[in-house]
């Protein structure tokens, strides 16, 4: 009787296109990606539900983020389908479409972030002495910084995906695309610096009654803590692709962090995950102000004139809208230590 041979979970003369375990790197198991996409939809649904509730005409942006997290657990989906269809259909369209997913879509939270602070910045009227303190530069300059890095990694990973499923593995296509996604990683990592740096010295130049609020220093805390998350996903696919790059295998040029599943899900999965659900809990519609951020900062640009002798405005002066139940149990710990959120 014949021996029946396996390789990587399938008989040994399955493609690699057909073979899940060997598009991955593991042995990736349902668990681990129903969960996550299931976790992405409901903390997208919980977002989307607490935007139409609050409706804040300064955070129309925050779509974005829900948008991102479905894409997120879209992404998630199709890992799925590669393990639901493991050695009998072809994956390699269904393992792309995850790859490039779930590498670009937490650029769109970053530019939710980048948005938040922006309009934290409006409200908190700090100088203009630099262009680089006006709020638009903060939502404009690392929003296109994003594109960029979003554009560069896409080309990286689509030449990193091609070689996987190449008639004869061809490590060096591999290794060039790999190399591509680092350096668009690299950018990536370096805006995010330049932006807590900039976002660190802003917040000691806002006004200090509006900086003391409690809903403030709620919003600082959730934007540096939702950097701190992306940060690390970002470090790990760093390291991760590096890896890739230098191992030079002679079959699927795996090797390193990207091919452990328990790091991917926790580096990767978790930390974009948490990022949004940062913003769930922290939400920037009952948090900012409802006064119109466009008329704030035009008055702020009117220098040399009599704006600040107006009378009240409520388009400018609006304050924000906190319902009792984010007062008590998103708030109090804010209300309680004086120093939580802020810098210095």
């Amino acid at each position: 009787m014949a021996t029946v041979e396996y390789e990587d979970g399938c008989l040994k003369d399955v493609e690699t296109r057909y073979n899940a375990e060997a598009l991955w790197g593991y042995d990736m198991k349902m668990g681990a990606p129903a969960t996550a996409l299931s976790l992405f939809y409901l903390t997208g649904l919980i977002i989307l539900i607490q935007l139409l509730m609050a409706r804040n005409r300064n955070t129309f942006y925050m779509i974005v983020v829900v948008i991102a997290a479905w894409a997120e657990g879209g992404g998630y989906s199709a890992a799925v389908y590669t393990v639901q269809h493991d050695c009998e259909k072809d994956l390699f369209d269904s393992f792309l479409a995850a790859q490039v997913i779930i590498l670009l879509v937490p650029n769109f939270i970053e530019a939710t972030m980048y948005a938040s602070a922006s309009k934290v910045t409006v409200f908190g009227r700090a100088p203009r002495d630099h262009f680089w303190q006006r709020p638009a530069f903060v939502t404009w300059f690392y929003t296109i910084s994003d594109i960029v890095t979003i554009v560069i990694q896409a080309i990286g990973i689509g030449i990193w995906g091609s070689a996987q499923t190449a008639d004869e593995y061809d490590p060096d296509q591999a290794t060039v695309g790999a190399w591509i996604v680092v350096a668009g990683l690299i950018a990536q990592i370096v805006s995010q610096s330049v932006f807590l740096l900039e976002q660190l010295y802003l917040q000691t130049k806002i006004d200090k009654v509006y900086a003391e609020l409690p809903e403030i220093r709620a919003m600082y805390f959730s934007i540096y803590l939702i950097w701190a998350f992306l940060q690390i996903r970002n470090i790990y696919r760093l390291i991760a692709f590096i890896q890739r790059s230098v191992a030079n295998k002679d079959e699927d040029g795996g090797g390193g962090a990207g091919s452990n599943q328990a790091a991917f899900f926790i580096l990767e999965a978790l930390m974009i995950l948490m990022s949004c659900v940062v913003f769930a809990i922290y939400p920037p519609g009952w948090l900012l102000p409802r006064a119109s951020a466009k008329k704030v900062e035009m008055q702020a640009e009117r220098v040399g004139t009599d704006a600040e002798k107006e009378g009240y405005d409520e388009d400018l002066n609006a304050p924000a809208e906190i319902p009792d139940s984010v007062r008590r149990w998103v708030l109090w710990p804010f209300v309680r230590y004086p120093w939580l959120g802020k810098v210095f």
